[in-house]
């Protein structure tokens, strides 16, 4: 258990951002009307929600020719346009929950890419979503974390073209671009530079920050494939330490022991906000051995405080924003909440 007198904080937003939320719930919904549901890769980058999705009989398939049925969901991550053709050549419903920002930043690069210009994705370049973006290029680009990529250019491009991947973090975002323009700007040079990092993201990592300025332990709860909740971890690493954690079984006490009177948490994208709850609840909840007529009141952080629990003078629990929608993992989304996923999502123009 968590030391007496310790305060956490949960930094908002928190929750699924909009692009998960509206993927996972486009998932769900059509789980429940149609059997054999098949998606192109994770929907979203967290194991615990691909294996509720698992468990509503949804298969995860990692390339076009493993599709066996008439349909086919793309991820919030997106796909290329060489993906799209393979998937239209088969005759296959597609269903495209592409996250509104990546969708921008492929708009983006193709714009830039038609106009003549080398594009680069400032972003890792084994990520799904970096893939998409740099496969609307039409060949001309490269997906790159570092000026090295400039010595496999001879001779370098007169005009080159800059996005980032959706969940970068912005001042590094500036860094690069700022080296770029030392590096790689000569005589007759275009640059064009185009912010595409994610409002949401942008937002969850401003509120990280300045909450890991002022606790002692940051807990970052993410899938270790999650872009967005390593640059999170990343960050506040930065300022306090810092602990990245998929869930509250991976919480380790000898963390917090010594020397951490407030504690953090923060919640990648597409961490469901009924993980951030759990791992709070762990953090309070004392070892069996000093529980032995517990009641079970503490299952939520609202119940956490709630009379009769035997702890409530262990430590105070505060939430930001504590009234934002609950996304969990036996939680539903209506099709209102999630936006209207009858839009033409593949409409590229």
């Amino acid at each position: 258990a968590i030391m007496p007198g310790v305060e956490i904080e949960i930094a908002s937003p928190h929750g699924f951002c909009l692009g998960a939320r509206r993927a996972v719930a486009t998932v769900r919904e059509l789980a429940e009307t149609r059997d054999g549901i098949e998606t192109l890769g994770a929907v979203v980058h967290n194991q615990g929600v691909i294996e509720g999705l698992a468990d509503l009989g949804v298969r995860a398939v990692k390339t076009p020719d493993e599709v066996t049925g008439k349909a086919v969901i793309t991820s919030a991550h997106g796909i290329s346009e060489e993906t799209l053709g393979r998937l239209r050549a088969r005759g296959l419903e597609i269903v495209d929950t592409t996250c509104p920002f990546v969708r921008r930043a492929q708009k983006k690069a193709r714009k830039m890419a038609r106009a003549g210009f080398h594009v680069v994705v400032y972003g890792e370049a084994e990520h799904p979503e970096v893939k998409g973006i740099l496969g609307w290029t039409e060949g001309r680009g490269s997906a790159t974390l570092n000026l090295k990529f400039l010595n496999k250019l001879r001779p370098l491009p007169k005009r080159i073209g800059v996005v980032s991947q959706t969940t970068q973090v912005p001042p590094d975002y500036n860094r690069f671009i700022k080296r770029l323009v030392d590096k790689g700007f000569g005589q007759d040079a275009e640059l064009w530079c185009a912010d595409t990092i994610c409002h949401d993201i942008r937002k969850r990592q401003a509120a990280a920050l300045a909450l890991a300025g002022r606790v002692d332990l940051m807990l970052v709860v993410g899938d270790r494939h999650s872009a967005n909740a390593r640059h999170l971890a990343t960050l506040c690493g930065r300022v306090t330490t810092t602990r990245q954690i998929t869930d509250a079984a991976e919480i380790e006490p000898s963390w917090y022991r010594e020397g951490v009177r407030r504690l953090g948490i923060v919640g990648g994208a597409s961490t469901p906000e009924a993980a951030l709850q759990a791992v709070a609840n762990a953090c309070v909840i004392p070892p069996e051995s000093d529980r032995e007529a517990g009641d079970g009141t503490g299952d939520t952080l609202d119940g956490v405080n709630a009379p009769g629990h035997g702890i409530t003078n262990f430590l105070e629990v505060r939430t930001l924003n504590s009234g934002d929608d609950v996304i969990g993992p036996g939680d539903m989304v209506s099709r209102g909440d999630a936006g209207d996923i009858s839009d033409n999502l593949l409409d590229l123009s």
